[in-house]
């Protein structure tokens, strides 16, 4: 593939580890793109709930190594460690939104998936074979990996469970919509069987010895015989969950002794035991559950030769019985009080998040992976009743179901820029340093994260946050900026005759002013009864009034707006009383003209607005925020852009919905050319799934899509062209734009991303490259460069890489080659390249990776100066680009003027920063115990103290010299915990707070970096 993040995956085994393990601050290694991923590192916890990723659905071990695990994740695809969880990577050969399920081979090179129906216009929905560990994947080439049309006529079909036959490495089995397909040569080609003639779908399925299986309908459980005829052994209700997959697809497993021993999951109370050979069932109480679909393992036990161990996820728990034979599993009991129960919960307090998702057995049938809504998880003991991350920070995990973004930019030598997400079932997050730390959180799900996107500082009011939150508080919340001071946001009237009034999320106008709709005549989340008010705040969520009313149902509106004139035009969504021809209500706009200084009043079904040709606005589904997709420009509220699920099209107005034209342009990209639907039938089917207008850059418009990536216009919707290869970036959810052209970028089950828009002009060369750099550019050769005068330097025979806002501080060597190069975090980075197919990796790191040895070292710490470029030839650096001062990611540099001095020259008069360095053989910025940290500072005012802190306690004050250097040593003991630790140095003037920091890692004596 020519898109570099799709780096190979052996060739990610061998690269340096030092480019995603040794440093704190690191983010998955990505080359020279216009895009990356940018995961974010949170707290193991919030609110005592352990989280390191979005949800699971199935996880797989390789037989032949317990370290190669393939994870499920809902709507994020398939990720793969090759080392048991320290790192991960996302298998990009199978896009895929909805992958079911996921199993090994017992070669441990082949992997079976199972996918549900997709968007292609061709279905994608069916079986896929890799024969390389996930790299790439096919169907069968006859076709029959596609589900045939079921019985009942759906022909959008998927897939569902998987199961090896025990005794036959090339038998599988896998339930289907259509019934059951039975591969007998490890996946090349497959048979569809029907189980009855009415065709019910198989959901669970195993495989067992000579010839049989066993699968499990709603209604009924079916043993296949040797003679391929399928036969009821079993009538009932086999249905627990109520979730998108709303009938497991794992609830059938065996005895890790015995198959001839067959477990059985009916409901959340009913745990079946199935003997074959005596074909005798036994009825096992269960203590209950909900909320996801249950699942049963069966693993070896640890008290003897024979003992089990059952695990049973009943949704919201996972429950864990262990027994030391058979007559004890078919005697397990379960009363109403604890005691009287024999499985016990695995939660919280053992280390794992609530809401299972799958177990993973070794081949040994031992628990070896543990899968919720909350990410992955490993056992700290053979018991399996300790547990603790399995993707922690750092991992390259980049798989949160994130519903909304919001931010807020700050001036020059600010942190910021603020950030903010929401999540499925995995809290609403906060960061006051553009993404690089979160400290802050509200629980414990989230949605419509909402505050101006400008202010003058944190405390400023405009910078407040509004969103709608459930599981820990439910209904609308407000902060302060980073989520401080979280609170209930109130109703402009609590109750009228004792009946209650429901508040729902707030949307911004404009600054300081806010509107949403309230529920007037039931405590209910049914939004279609009740006579609606609208109200308004203008004192920034403080205050409400009501400023309207109306009997349409909003429809779980979301409000837009655009100022022009200093008038505020707000639109809001309702279904009308028209119908499409699918006979679904027709959503239509409602348009609020200056909206701040005269009052919506009344809103009736002839003010509505509706799409052309009996169109339809399309609804965008995440977990519990379900809302229309469209698009108002903030600088002009008479443009709009609509996606219509009725005639598979964008429409554009440009007289605030009064009339609509066909942006064919944007429907062909968003359709990749017809081979993707615009709409597939359900919410979480739609291809346009977000919408923004850029408030820096006029023309700017960013078009988020579920499978066809990121699509931009920078001519105000004239033209419109894809972000190449960012169909990584599936479901998008929000964007965050920032004045200096990195746009960040949220996902529903495949994370946070940034774009750089700063440099869509990629391919224009900048010469002469010193003239390019801001500040007092130095260009430094190497001896072997051949170039004794600068201007003579042949440019265009050269790759160079320059860095902006930031620097370089590390460069790793194969040899003569250059491998990785680290910049500091928030960097903004270009190649200019004639080489192109001898690109190092970039990386992301606070510390950097070193410069092993190389010349370059001398020149970043040389009177101040830091790299911000590197030259090299053939894989070979031959030169660097030095400057007096390093900019921080959030300034505009300014190239001096001749006769002026230039910052940084002088101590105190640029910006301060920390130079890091530890006593260590294992890598640059990582410490054991009894070792050293150093560190230096640069940019301080001398003569006056500063403090240093360590993760934001106090060690002790230091004095700048004449340099304005100060220098400190931490050591590290037993005291300190391991992993990231965070060291500032703050200096206190009359001109305000200096302010510089660094971080290092902690590791146990024993961990290795290995470094190539």
């Amino acid at each position: 593939m020519t898109n570099a993040l799709f780096i190979n995956r052996n060739l990610r085994r061998v690269l340096p580890l030092v480019a995603m393990l040794v440093v704190g601050l690191l983010t998955p290694a990505v080359t020279a793109q216009p895009f990356r991923e940018f995961p974010p590192h949170l707290p193991p916890t919030f609110s005592n709930v352990p989280l390191n990723g979005g949800r699971v659905h199935s996880i797989a071990v390789s037989p032949t190594d317990r370290d190669h695990i393939i994870a499920s994740h809902q709507f994020g695809g398939l990720w793969q460690t090759v080392n048991g969880g320290r790192t991960w990577y996302h298998l990009n050969g199978l896009q895929g939104v909805f992958i079911t399920d996921v199993a090994y081979a017992s070669d441990g090179r082949t992997v079976i998936a199972t996918v549900q129906r997709d968007t292609k216009t061709v279905n994608g929905g069916g079986i896929w074979v890799s024969r390389n560990e996930g790299e790439t994947w096919e169907q069968a080439s006859d076709g029959s990996g596609t589900v045939p049309v079921t019985v009942g006529g759906m022909t959008r079909t998927g897939a569902w469970g998987i199961s090896y036959a025990p005794d036959d490495p090339n038998r599988i089995y896998v339930g289907t919509d259509y019934g059951v397909a039975i591969s007998t040569n490890n996946g090349a080609s497959w048979s569809h069987r029907l189980l009855e003639s009415t065709g019910p779908a198989a959901f669970s399925i195993q495989g067992l010895p000579r010839n049989r299986a066993i699968t499990v309908t709603r209604q009924a459980i079916y043993l296949k015989e040797a003679d391929d005829v399928w036969r009821v052994i079993r009538r009932g209700w086999f249905s627990a969950g109520w979730q998108y997959i709303d009938d497991g697809f794992k609830n059938i497993d065996v005895s890790p002794y015995d198959y001839d021993k067959v477990f059985i999951l009916q409901n959340y109370n009913t745990l079946l035991l199935y003997e074959v050979t005596a074909d005798s069932w036994t009825e096992i109480p269960l203590p209950g559950g909900g909320s996801r679909g249950p699942f049963v393992r069966a693993a070896r036990g640890t008290t003897g030769p024979q003992s089990i161990d059952l695990f049973v996820g009943l949704g919201v728990a996972l429950y864990k019985a262990s027994c030391a034979d058979m007559t004890c599993v078919r005697s397990l009991r379960c009363g109403s009080a604890p005691s009287s129960c024999d499985w016990r919960p695995i939660g919280r307090t053992e280390g794992v998040h609530d809401d299972s998702g799958h177990l993973g057995l070794d081949a040994q049938k031992r628990p070896v992976m543990y899968g919720s809504d909350g990410g992955l998880f490993k056992p700290q003991n053979a018991e399996a009743t300790s547990w603790t991350l399995a993707s922690p920070g750092g991992s390259g995990m980049n798989s949160y179901q994130m519903t909304s973004l919001a931010g807020t930019n700050y001036p020059r030598g600010m942190s910021g820029p603020s950030l903010y997400f929401a999540t499925q079932d995995n809290a609403i997050w906060a960061s006051p340093d553009g993404g690089r730390t979160w400290p802050n959180s509200d629980c414990a799900e989230g949605w419509h994260m909402q505050t101006w996107h400008q202010a003058t500082s944190a405390a400023d009011p405009v910078a407040r946050v509004g969103y709608g939150s459930t599981g820990c508080w439910a209904g609308p919340r407000i902060s302060d900026a980073n989520l401080l001071n979280q609170r209930d946001s109130v109703a402009w009237r609590s109750t009228t005759g004792g009946a209650a009034y429901v508040t729902y999320e707030s949307f911004l106008l404009s600054p300081l002013n806010w509107m949403r709709f309230e529920d007037g005549r039931y405590f209910s989340i049914d939004r279609t009864v009740g006579n609606w008010s609208l109200a308004m705040s203008t004192d920034n969520l403080e205050r409400w009034r009501e400023v309207g009313t109306t009997l349409l149902n909003p429809n779980s509106s979301v409000l837009k707006s655009g100022a022009s004139g200093g008038a505020v035009t707000t639109y809001a969504t309702f279904e009308g009383s028209l119908r499409d021809p699918s006979d679904n209500p027709r959503i239509a706009f409602h348009r609020m003209r200056d909206v701040l200084r005269t009052s919506p009043g009344t809103i009736i079904e002839d003010n509505l607005l509706y799409l052309p040709d009996r169109g339809n606005l399309g609804i965008r589904a995440t977990e519990f925020d379900w809302h229309p997709i469209y698009g108002v420009d903030p600088n002009n509220p008479n443009f709009l852009i609509a996606p219509d699920v009725v005639n598979g099209r964008v429409w554009k107005s440009i007289s605030g919905g009064d009339t609509w034209f066909p942006d064919d342009a944007l429907t062909d990209l968003a359709t990749q050319g017809g081979r993707l639907l615009l709409y597939d039938g359900h919410p979480y089917r739609l291809q346009v799934t977000e919408i923004a207008f850029s408030p820096y850059e006029r023309n700017l418009i960013m078009v988020g899509t579920r499978d066809a990536g990121v699509i931009y216009s920078d001519n105000g919707g004239n033209t419109w062209q894809p972000i190449v290869g960012s169909e990584a970036m599936r479901y998008v959810t929000g964007f965050f734009f920032t004045p200096n052209g990195q746009v960040y970028v949220s996902t529903y089950g495949r994370g946070l991303w940034k774009i750089d828009m700063w440099w869509r002009w990629q391919e224009v060369p900048i010469i002469p490259i010193c003239g390019f750099s801001y500040g007092d550019c130095i260009v430094r050769l190497r001896p072997e460069a051949g170039v004794n005068v600068i201007r003579d330097f042949p440019w265009k025979e050269h790759n160079v890489l320059i860095v902006r806002g930031g620097r370089v501080n590390g460069l790793v060597r194969s040899g003569d080659q250059v491998k990785s190069i680290t910049v500091t975090p928030g960097s903004f980075y270009k190649f200019y390249a004639v080489e192109k197919q001898a690109l190092p990796e970039i990386t992301e790191s606070q510390q950097g990776a070193g410069f092993q040895d190389d010349p370059a070292a001398e020149f970043a710490l040389k009177n101040g100066e830091v790299i911000t470029g590197v030259i090299f030839k053939g894989g070979v650096a031959v030169g660097y680009l030095t400057n007096k001062v390093e900019f921080k990611p959030d300034e505009e540099p300014i190239a001096p003027k001749p006769g002026k001095e230039v910052p940084g020259d002088k101590p105190g008069s640029g910006l301060p920063y920390l130079s890091i360095s530890t006593q260590s053989h294992i890598g640059p910025g990582v410490v054991q115990t009894g070792g050293v940290v150093h560190l230096v500072g640069r940019g301080f005012i001398q003569g006056t103290p500063a403090e240093v802190l360590l993760d934001g306690q106090t060690l002790a004050q230091v004095t700048a010299d004449k340099d304005g250097h100060v220098a400190y040593t931490v050591k590290v003991d037993d005291k300190l915990s391991l992993g990231q630790h965070r060291v500032e140095v703050v200096q206190k003037t009359q001109q305000g707070e200096r302010k510089a920091l660094a971080t290092f890692v902690k590791v146990r004596g024993q961990d290795r970096f290995d470094r190539q």
